[in-house]
C-alpha cells in the first residue's frame, strides 16, 4: 500500500535534480560564451614557414602553388567581433598627448630601435597580420581596398593575378588565387626579406603595388593605426611605410604594404624597379633566378613625414 509520508521526500528529490541540471547547463553555456578564441583561424600559429612552405598545406587553408579555399566567403578569413579584445592586451597603454606624436616619438615611445636592430625577427605570423587589417578597418578606412579581401593570405603576398603584366586589370578584380612572385624568408645579414619563388624574366611585373598598398588620408589616422597596435607590429608598420606622391601634382601620402611585400629590402643595386617615381608598380630590371633576393631602391622615394604633419 503506498505511503504518502514517502511523497514529499520524494518530490524534494526531483526538484532537487531538475535545479541542478539547469544550474550545469547555464555555467557551461556562459563559459562557451565568455572563453571563445578572438581570433578564429585554422591554426593560430600559422606563418610562412608552418603554412606558406607547405605545398600542401590544409591547416592554414593556403597552397604556395595550387588554389587557395577562404574561410570566410566576404573577407577572406575568419575574425569574430572579439578581436579588439585581444589587441589591446599586448598593446600599452598610449600616452595623453599620443595625438600630437611625431614620427620619432612614435618609435621612441615603442623602443623600436631595438626591435630594428633584431636581425633574428621571425615572420609576422598570419594572426598578426591579421590584426593589422582588422584595426586597419576599424581605424583608418572602413570600406578597404580590395587587397584586404583578397584570398591570397598575407603571409604569401595578395592577389596578383594570372599574368605577367596585371596593368590593364582593375585593383578591384581579385578573380585570380596566384600570389606574386615572391616568398618570404631570412636574408643574411639583413633580417626577413622576399625571395623569387621562380625565375623571372626582365621587364616583368614583379610587384603590383595597387593590389598591395594602402595610402593614409592623414597623419593623424597613421598616427592613431601605430598606437592601437602591439609594440612590434606598430615598430614594423613604422619601418615598412615610406612618402610618396602616387600621381603627377598629387598629395604626398603614407604608404604602407598590408602583407608581405612590406619585407623587400633595398640595395644601390637593385633587380626590380618602377616606371616613375608615382606608380608602386614594380618591374624586374634584369633576369632574376629562383632564390635569388628580390631587392628595389628606397631611395627612389622621399620621406617627408614632418611637412605630413608628423
Amino acid at each position: 500500500m503506498f505511503s504518502y509520508s514517502l511523497l514529499i521526500p520524494l518530490l524534494l528529490l526531483l526538484l532537487s535534480i531538475f535545479f541542478t541540471s539547469t544550474a550545469a547547463g547555464n555555467e557551461e553555456a556562459a563559459f562557451s560564451t565568455t572563453t571563445a578564441p578572438s581570433i578564429l583561424l585554422a591554426d593560430s600559429t600559422c606563418s610562412l614557414s608552418t603554412c606558406g612552405d607547405d605545398a600542401n598545406s590544409e591547416e592554414g587553408g593556403v597552397s604556395r602553388h595550387g588554389s587557395f579555399s577562404t574561410l570566410e566567403e566576404e573577407e577572406g578569413f575568419v575574425i569574430n567581433d572579439d578581436l579588439t579584445t585581444s589587441i589591446y592586451t599586448t598593446t600599452l597603454t598610449p600616452p595623453l598627448n599620443w595625438e600630437q606624436m611625431t614620427f620619432s616619438e612614435l618609435r621612441d615611445y615603442f623602443d623600436c630601435s631595438e626591435h630594428a636592430n633584431d636581425l633574428n625577427k621571425a615572420l609576422p605570423t598570419l594572426n598578426e597580420w591579421m590584426v593589422l587589417h582588422q584595426q586597419y578597418r576599424e581605424l583608418v578606412d572602413s570600406e578597404p581596398l580590395a587587397l584586404l579581401k583578397s584570398i591570397v593570405p598575407p603571409t604569401l603576398g595578395y592577389s596578383h593575378g594570372s599574368s605577367s603584366d596585371s596593368s590593364s586589370s582593375s585593383v578591384n578584380d581579385i578573380d585570380h588565387d596566384i600570389p606574386p612572385p615572391y616568398y618570404a624568408g631570412q636574408s643574411d645579414g639583413k633580417g626577413r626579406g622576399l625571395f623569387a619563388s621562380r625565375n623571372i624574366n626582365k621587364g616583368e611585373l614583379v610587384h603590383d603595388g595597387p593590389r598591395s598598398s594602402v595610402a593614409f588620408p592623414d597623419a593623424s589616422s597613421y598616427r592613431r593605426l601605430i598606437i592601437n597596435l602591439p609594440r612590434n607590429t606598430a615598430c614594423d608598420v613604422t619601418e615598412w611605410a615610406w612618402t610618396q606622391q602616387l600621381a603627377y601634382g598629387g598629395e604626398m601620402k603614407i604608404v604602407l604594404d598590408l602583407n608581405i611585400a612590406a619585407l623587400m629590402n633595398s640595395s644601390n643595386e637593385p633587380n626590380i624597379g618602377p616606371m616613375n617615381k608615382y606608380t608602386t608598380k614594380m618591374y624586374a630590371l634584369r633576369d632574376i633566378k629562383q632564390g635569388e633576393e628580390i631587392l628595389h631602391d628606397y631611395s627612389i622615394y622621399t620621406v617627408e613625414y614632418e611637412a605630413l604633419g608628423l
